[in-house]
């Protein structure tokens, strides 16, 4: 069976029920799992506190509640006198690009530029700025890898450019192209390059991406070691900046 195939099966209305024959390490043979069908809600932020007063944050991607799930975090780190923060933003491949700019204007003050755009047209050109008037001024590293992308990747651009966090890590995707959706008349849709970003200081991240201020390569995936410090070798080394 194909991926599409099977998620066509899993796929159906709200609270239906769907039975799923599962075989797994311990089972002798499968056995039926009947479960009712109910819409995921996607999380993108995780957070934990450290050591010595520093909080770790890891944004997954941008999607519409990101900027909410990021302020909770942040909420919740202070309330356990948090006073310094990793942003982790390794293999964030973008996302949405409004709660991109809404992520970064936490970080940035109110009337900071974050970042601006230039397409074919004159209507396609904008500039994002900061609405924060009180935004976090915690010292802060943020950690970066090649999986870093697009609109993760406006957020380091901005951050780096006006010194407001120290990024580490591995040079970034590479990617700075701002997609539109053109909705068709079948119910599909076209999705369409319609202009590049730059960050406040006018790169481009095109093919070349963006260059940690602290290079440190790392053998352990990101994505499975989630704030430990024993295996994470570009997280001790953030950690490490920021208690001195």
């Amino acid at each position: 069976m194909t991926l599409i195939n099977a998620v066509s099966k899993l796929r159906g209305p709200e609270s239906s029920l769907m039975t799923l024959r599962i075989l797994r390490q311990g089972f002798t043979e499968p056995k039926d799992f009947t479960l009712p069908r109910r819409i995921v809600q996607m999380k993108s932020v995780q957070w934990t506190r450290l050591q010595d007063h520093i909080g770790y944050i890891r944004l997954r991607s941008f999607h519409k509640t990101t900027a909410a799930e990021l302020e909770e975090a942040l909420q919740d780190l202070k309330a356990q006198n948090v006073r310094a923060l990793v942003l982790d933003l390794r293999n964030n491949s973008g996302g949405l690009l409004e709660p991109a700019l809404a992520v970064t204007d936490k970080f940035l003050a109110s009337g900071t530029l974050i970042m601006y755009t230039k397409g074919r047209l004159a209507n396609q050109n904008m500039r994002g700025f900061a609405k924060n008037a009180q935004p976090l001024t915690d010292p802060m590293v943020v950690l970066v890898n090649k999986g870093t992308s697009a609109g993760a990747e406006i957020a380091v651009g901005a951050l780096q450019d006006w010194q407001r966090a120290r990024i580490l890590g591995t040079a970034t995707f590479g990617r700075s192209s701002i997609q539109t959706v053109i909705p068709l008349s079948d119910g599909s849709a076209l999705r369409l390059t319609t202009s590049r970003f730059f960050t406040p200081k006018g790169r481009s991240v095109q093919a070349v991406g963006i260059t940690p201020d602290v290079v440190v390569d790392s053998p352990t995936p990101a994505r499975s070691s989630f704030g430990d410090l024993s295996t994470d070798v570009q997280l001790q080394q953030a950690v490490e900046i920021l208690r001195h």
